[in-house]
Order: C-alpha cells, then sequence, then structure tokens
C-alpha cells in the first residue's frame, strides 16, 4: 500500500513538473508573443509608425504567422493613412488656391469649412466662419428664406437651386454687397449629406459689361452724325438736285446710299440691344387697327422686296382687329420677319402674310417658300448676332440681331414668337399680341376723365405732401386741406371719392369733423380713410355704424395698408372682383406686383411653394402670377394643383427671371421676362388675363393655350 502511495506521489510530481515545463514554454512562446502584439495594436491605433512598434520577434509557427500578418496590416494601414494624408494635403492646397470662394454648409446651414479666398472676397476670417449659419452672407429677405429653404428641401427633396447657377449678391463683413454667381451641390461626406457652395465674383464682369455697354453706346450715337451727313448727301446727289449725273456714277451712288442706309440699320439694331440689356427700352402704346399697320409696312420694304424679286401678299385683314402696343416698334418686328423671308426665298417667289384672330388674341405670320431652317440652327435661331452658317453673313447679309430684338419686343407686349419650318418646303414665323376690346370713352383719351379724386385732410406739410405723392402713384388725383374749416368747404365745392384725414387737427378735431360729415346727406356716404397717430385708440370707435371709416391707419404711414384702404375707399365692393394668387419670394416684385393690383381685386401673396399650396387649398383663383425659382423648390411644380383650382382652372403668368421652355409654355397662358419687363408692360399683361377671364367665363384654359 505504501509503494502505492508512493508511486502516486511520484506521478503526479512528474505530472506538476511537466505542467510547470508547458506553463513556463506557453508563457514564453504564446502568452507574451500575443501580449506583444496587443500592445502593437493598441500603439496603432494611437497613431505610432510600424518602425517604432515593438512586436515578437523570431517566431514561428502560427504565432510567427499572426505577427508577419500583423506586420503587414499594419504596414498597409499606415501607407493608406500616408496616401490619404497626402490627398487631404493636395485637396486643401488646391481648395486654398483656388480663385473662387467655396463654402461647405451641412443640412442645417451651418458652415463647416471655407477657402481663403472666402475671407478675401468677404472679409471674415476662417474662425468667424466655421460654426456660423450661412444666412449671415446673405442680403436681408434671402437670410430670412433660407433656412426654410433647407427645411423644405429635406421634405421634399424639390431642388430651387441646387444644379443652377444664380446671379444674387454676398454680403461682405462691413454690410457692403458683391454682386457673385453662385452654384450649390450636394455630396455626402461620411454618410453625412452636405452642400457646397462655389461663389465667383462678378464685380469686374459687371464693370467691364458697363463699360463695354457705354462705349457701344457712345460709338453708335458719334457714328450717326457722320451718317446722317453722308447719307443725306448722297440723297441729294441722288435725286438730281446737285444737277445730272452719268448713269456710271449714279450707279456708284446707288450703292453708297444703299450701304450707308445698311448701316444706318446695323447701328440701330446694336443700339436696341444695348437698351433691351439694359432694360431701357421704351414703348409708346397706343390703340390701333392692325391691317393698316401691316399694309404701312410692307409698301415701306417695297423697294427692298423687289430688289430682290419677290413679291408679298397681304391676305384680307379683319377690320375689327386692333391692338394697344407701340407701332414703331410692332413695325419694326414686322420689317425683321419681311427681310428675312424676302432674303431666303426664292426668285420670283410670294411671301404671305396673314393676321388672323385666334380667341383674344390675333396671330401674325410671315411664310417664305426658302430652304427652311436646320434643326441645329433652331435651337439658336432667336440668339444675339446668330446666322445660319459663316456664308450667311457675305450672301445674305444682316446682322443676326433682327430676331433677338423681335422677340424682346414681342415678349415685352405681352405677346410671343415662335416659328414653324421644314427643310426644302419653307418657313413660318409668327407672333402673337393681345386684341385690345374697345372702349366706351374718348378715343383720344387723355387720362384726366375717368381719374378719381382723394381729399387729403391734414395739417402737417410734410405728411400732407408724401400722402400726395403715395396717392397720386396709385392713380388718383390729390387736393389737400390742412383744417376741418377748409374741408367742408372743398367738399362742398367738388366731387371726391373718398377722403383721408388726421384726427388731430386745428379749430376742430377730426371725430366731430366726421360726426359732422355724417349728418349731412352730401357727405354721409363719403368713404373715409382714417390717418393719423392717434388711429389705435379710435379705431373700434370709429369703425362702428356712427362713423363708419373704411380703416385707421396709424403714423409713420404703411404704404400697403394705405393702398388697400383707398381702394376699397374709392372702388367698393363688386361682385365681379377677382382674386389673384402672386407666388413670389422676392419682396421687391411682390411690391411691384401689389402696386399694379387696383379695385376690388383681392390679390394673395405666398414666397414659397408651400405657402401656394395652402393658399390654392383654401381659396378659388381666377389668375395665378408665377415665379419659378423659389426657396423650397420649382413653381413648374405647383401647376398640377393651380389646374385643379376651382370649378374652371385659373390663367397663369409666369414671371420669372429666365425664358419658359417650349414644353413649359404649352401648360401656361403667358410669360415674361423679369429683366425684360417694364412695369406698364407687366400691367398690361395682368389686365389683358383679368379681361380674357371676364369675356372668356365658358372657355377652358386649354383654348387659350393653343394659341401658344
Amino acid at each position: 500500500a505504501m509503494d502505492a502511495l508512493l508511486d502516486i506521489v511520484i506521478v503526479a510530481c512528474v505530472v506538476m513538473f511537466i505542467g510547470a515545463v508547458c506553463a513556463f514554454l506557453g508563457a514564453r512562446y504564446i502568452v507574451r508573443p500575443l501580449e506583444d502584439l496587443t500592445r502593437a495594436a493598441h500603439q496603432l491605433e494611437q497613431g505610432a509608425r510600424t518602425d517604432t512598434i515593438a512586436l515578437p520577434k523570431n517566431q514561428s509557427g502560427e504565432i510567427g504567422l499572426l505577427t508577419r500578418s500583423f506586420l503587414s496590416m499594419a504596414t498597409s494601414l499606415e501607407e493608406r493613412q500616408i496616401n490619404l494624408e497626402e490627398k487631404q494635403s493636395r485637396i486643401t492646397a488646391i481648395l486654398e488656391a483656388a480663385p473662387n470662394t467655396i463654402i461647405t454648409i451641412d443640412e442645417k446651414g451651418i458652415i463647416l469649412d471655407a477657402n481663403s479666398a472666402t475671407s478675401q472676397l468677404l472679409g471674415y476670417s476662417k474662425n468667424e466662419l466655421i460654426g456660423s449659419n450661412v444666412s449671415m452672407l446673405m442680403e436681408e429677405h434671402h437670410r430670412v428664406q433660407h433656412d426654410n429653404y433647407l427645411t423644405n428641401y429635406s421634405k421634399t427633396k424639390v431642388a430651387g437651386i441646387i444644379g443652377k447657377n444664380r446671379e444674387v449678391e454676398a454680403r461682405r463683413k462691413d454690410g457692403s454687397f458683391v454682386p457673385v454667381s453662385l452654384s450649390i451641390s450636394e455630396v455626402r461626406l461620411q454618410n453625412k449629406k452636405v452642400f457646397i457652395g462655389i461663389l465667383t465674383d462678378l464685380t469686374e464682369q459687371k464693370k467691364v459689361d458697363r463699360l463695354k455697354n457705354e462705349f457701344v453706346s457712345t460709338v453708335s450715337h458719334e457714328l450717326r452724325t457722320p451718317l446722317t451727313a453722308i447719307k443725306g448727301s448722297l440723297g441729294l446727289l441722288r435725286s438730281s438736285v446737285l444737277g445730272d449725273l452719268s448713269d456710271q456714277a449714279k450707279g456708284m451712288i446707288d450703292i453708297a446710299y444703299s450701304n450707308s442706309d445698311r448701316l444706318v440699320r446695323l447701328i440701330n439694331d446694336i443700339l436696341d440691344i444695348e437698351k433691351i440689356e439694359a432694360g431701357k427700352m421704351v414703348f409708346n402704346f397706343q390703340r390701333f387697327q392692325l391691317g393698316p399697320l401691316i399694309e404701312r409696312v410692307i409698301e415701306v420694304n417695297k423697294s427692298y422686296t423687289d430688289e430682290l424679286n419677290v413679291n408679298v401678299e397681304l391676305l384680307p385683314v379683319s377690320e375689327d382687329i386692333f391692338v394697344e402696343a407701340d407701332s414703331d416698334r410692332i413695325s419694326q418686328v414686322i420689317t425683321n420677319l419681311i427681310s428675312n423671308a424676302a432674303k431666303f426665298s426664292p426668285k420670283d417667289e410670294s411671301v404671305i402674310i396673314k393676321a388672323e384672330r385666334q380667341i383674344d388674341m390675333v396671330r401674325i405670320s410671315i411664310t417664305d417658300k426658302g430652304p427652311g431652317i436646320s434643326p441645329e440652327f433652331q435651337k439658336k435661331i432667336f440668339g444675339k448676332f446668330a446666322q445660319a452658317d459663316s456664308s450667311d453673313t457675305k450672301t445674305q447679309g444682316g446682322t443676326g440681331l433682327g430676331l433677338s430684338i423681335s422677340k424682346s419686343i414681342v415678349q415685352n407686349h405681352g405677346g410671343m414668337i415662335a416659328f414653324d419650318t421644314a427643310l426644302g418646303q419653307g418657313t413660318t414665323f409668327y407672333f402673337c399680341l393681345p386684341i385690345s376690346y374697345s372702349v366706351a370713352s374718348d378715343p383720344e383719351r387723355d387720362g384726366k376723365a375717368n381719374v378719381k379724386k382723394i381729399l387729403i385732410c391734414e395739417d402737417d406739410p410734410n405728411t400732407a405732401y408724401l400722402l400726395m405723392l403715395m396717392i397720386e402713384n396709385m392713380g388718383f388725383e390729390a387736393d389737400v386741406c390742412g383744417n376741418a374749416k377748409d374741408a367742408k368747404k372743398r367738399l362742398s365745392e367738388e366731387n371726391y371719392c373718398a377722403m383721408t384725414l388726421d384726427l388731430s387737427l386745428p379749430g376742430q378735431d377730426g371725430i366731430s369733423l366726421i360726426r359732422e360729415l355724417r349728418e349731412d346727406p352730401r357727405t354721409q356716404s363719403l368713404p373715409i380713410v382714417v390717418v393719423s397717430a392717434r388711429a389705435g385708440e379710435n379705431a373700434e370707435q370709429l369703425k362702428g355704424d356712427a362713423y363708419r371709416v373704411v380703416d385707421c391707419l396709424e403714423k409713420p404711414i404703411d404704404l400697403k395698408s394705405l393702398r388697400k384702404g383707398l381702394q376699397n375707399a374709392a372702388m367698393g365692393h363688386h361682385e365681379d372682383s377677382i382674386r389673384i394668387l402672386c407666388v413670389e419670394d422676392d419682396a421687391d416684385d411682390q411690391s411691384v406686383i401689389s402696386d399694379l393690383i387696383f379695385g376690388s381685386d383681392t390679390l394673395d401673396l405666398a414666397s414659397t411653394c408651400e405657402e401656394a399650396r395652402f393658399l390654392l387649398e383654401k381659396h378659388d383663383y381666377q389668375l395665378v402670377i408665377l415665379d419659378l425659382d423659389l426657396p423650397d423648390g420649382s413653381g413648374e411644380s405647383l401647376l398640377q394643383l393651380i389646374n385643379e383650382n376651382g370649378e374652371k382652372p385659373p390663367h397663369i403668368l409666369v414671371f420669372s427671371v429666365s425664358e419658359v421652355s417650349e414644353k413649359l409654355s404649352s401648360k401656361i397662358d403667358a410669360a415674361l421676362v423679369k429683366s425684360y419687363t417694364t412695369s406698364e408692360v407687366l400691367r398690361r399683361q395682368i389686365e389683358h388675363l383679368i379681361k380674357a377671364g371676364e369675356k372668356r367665363e365658358d372657355l377652358q384654359v386649354s383654348e387659350l393655350k393653343s394659341i401658344a
């Protein structure tokens, strides 16, 4: 038994010894190398270089393989990190060297980064920019709209300016503004959406454009003086006033006279283009019969068309077609189209002119039997200096400005111009103008007969003068008196459609004056708008049955409130008043359009697509004035909802910074380009669409679209 126990003890000791040896060998060849690898991984994570990391050495087997794999991975990661750092350094260097301002913002509009050009252009340091909202670089109106734009874009995914170029003004640190071209792109960095804005300084370009326009204008005007003398002298020689000339001399003089006339037309075209680009082209609108005008234009151009052996034929024009337009400018358009048709017509062929009524528009078309217009040239035919090919300048003559000028003139008349063509079969150019319906007033209209008068009762001369300017700007006449006594005298002598009244007057206060006027049968229904520093405290009392004041306006005077009050006072409520929606985010354009909506018509304003959708669901409209570039998307996205508004779809007038596409033009009633459109042209177009709605209550909008 003792021997057996001794054997067990010996075996146990041997096992323990072997275990100790194994543990020692495991610690030396497995555990310690793994601990070394763990420490190396930690060092690598802290950014240590591979040549400074302590790795197990002279290892074989699995530990050796693991060590070599770890070293290979660490080396590869280090090389990749170095490449990334080099790439980042190159990108940073490129961005810093870029002449354009480059700003990166997040989805909330916070600036994440900006290059050196940003600081140079705008005056802010990089530290001042990073972490701030990018709206700090915008003018007030766009600053207010910016956060809403980003929020709506995140919800709707409808881009308004992303991916497009847009001219805006950027605000510098000193408060001044610089014109820039803005381009915004959307990218993803580390699974986050960011926006990159590139701003190009347009200061020098604007300066060069201004100098160019001034130079062209000056040179063109200076050329006119000697040309007038040359052309006049040649004209005298041609008419034989100074004696008979030989046939050879007459031929040479005819050539000189013809070319001087051509040079005059070229100068006139250049001046017209300069006026168009500067927005200074003036139009003198008058109502006239269209047929006789076209006949005069054909007669004036007869010598030119005869030289080309081309006959111009005018088909019968209805005598009841009248337009309200600038006759000289419309003559210029028809002359340009006749000239083009004659130049490209074969000899002894006819150019056919038609003027046809289409609903409430007239379509004037000029058709030739020439070679047609190639598909490549069709897209740029209305551009400046456009020629079908380089040989046209030599063989056909012309500057390539005529169609560009014609398009601008027609658009400023609230019309449109286009063409139909087929290779080898000819071309028809046509333009449409609104028909002018007769009015029950003196054809000589001097503008005075129907002007309404408003009496201003205000004792402060400066305020009275300001009110007079505002009221006259609205289309009324105004008389001013400084106290209640003079007001009663004026009201007894003349008829006024309304009256503005200050409550604090010398001799008799405004409230007692109102009470007195309401007791007089002649003035008991006179519309009165109170304009006073005390208006607020007396508003509730004055709007009661005893005083029946139209509106109570506080000083200082708010022009929009005054306009609304006076229009309601002067025009009263009409059952046939219409509701108009203006979808426009520019405050200045909103103000211009508000000025043009007169009488009892209601104008609702929307600055975003979201606001427009809300109003379209709430009200029925007869006219929608639509900007295409809105903070939260394109106005084009509203077309379906507009056409579903009310029992009869409203007319749609696009008023935007760019021309509409051919596809979009088929979905709207009219389009005006902001830079080419004066307030008068915009007013006339709005009035035309309103009248069209009144005259064609039972017609669908699609019928009106057929003319465009």
